[in-house]
């Protein structure tokens, strides 16, 4: 039971290491903003001095990053090339970035820090941008979907009957008409003749025991 406890403690410490170190030399923003690195490392303890030299490079491209339209260095904190800035964030600017760190200009190699942006996606100032391509994929979806269904019923709705079928069919609808009809109980004048109920039921004398103005009454009433 320690064991494990200690474990689990362990792994909840690596799991807070990795998620400030992703943090650290990970970083997010808009598309379209200008951005800035900055050739700082305080986890791996790589602290800078003013006589160091600097050198950007973007991961998979040998050439050093220097000014131009799309990049802009800048020193900070008395160091020369300390901060690389990224005039537009665009989804190509994405990925890892390298300050490389030498005590000298020609000098020797100290360290390299590693530096991200939108590693893993651009953040967004409307989360309905964030889904609209997945929303899109699923109305076309849907829509394809529907299309499909419709078809199907339609040539199976107005598909070739032969001769045959339509008699067979004409004789299925005139046995469930008769059916219907045999189920429905005899009819006086139009109504259903309910045979559960008698002139009992109402508490009515029967009609031979009516006087003969009574009797002209119910006449005239059917």
């Amino acid at each position: 039971m320690k064991t494990e406890l200690v474990l689990g403690v362990m792994w909840l410490m690596c799991q807070a290491v990795a998620e400030e170190d992703y943090q650290q030399w990970s970083e997010m923003t808009y598309i379209d903003d200008r951005f800035s690195f900055y050739c700082n490392d305080t986890i791996n303890h790589v602290f800078l001095n003013p006589i160091d030299m600097l050198v950007w490079r973007r991961h998979g491209q040998d050439a050093a990053i220097k000014d131009d339209d799309q990049f802009e260095l800048g020193d900070s904190q008395g160091i020369t090339n300390m901060q690389l800035t990224i005039k537009r964030v665009t989804d190509e600017m994405s990925g890892i970035y390298f300050c490389e760190v030498y005590d000298s200009p020609g000098g020797r190699f100290v360290a390299r820090i590693v530096k991200g942006l939108n590693i893993g996606g651009h953040k967004y100032h409307d989360y309905l941008d964030k889904y609209r391509e997945n929303i899109i994929t699923g109305v076309i979806s849907a829509a394809s979907v529907l299309v499909l269904v419709l078809g199907i019923c339609a040539v199976d709705h107005f598909r070739y009957v032969s001769d045959e079928e339509r008699l067979e069919r004409r004789a299925a609808k005139e046995k469930r008409l008769r059916n219907g009809d045999a189920s429905k109980g005899d009819t006086i004048n139009g109504a259903y003749d309910n045979i559960g109920m008698s002139a009992e039921t109402f508490d009515v004398a029967p009609y031979e025991q009516l006087n003969d103005k009574q009797q002209h009454e119910v006449n005239t009433q059917l």
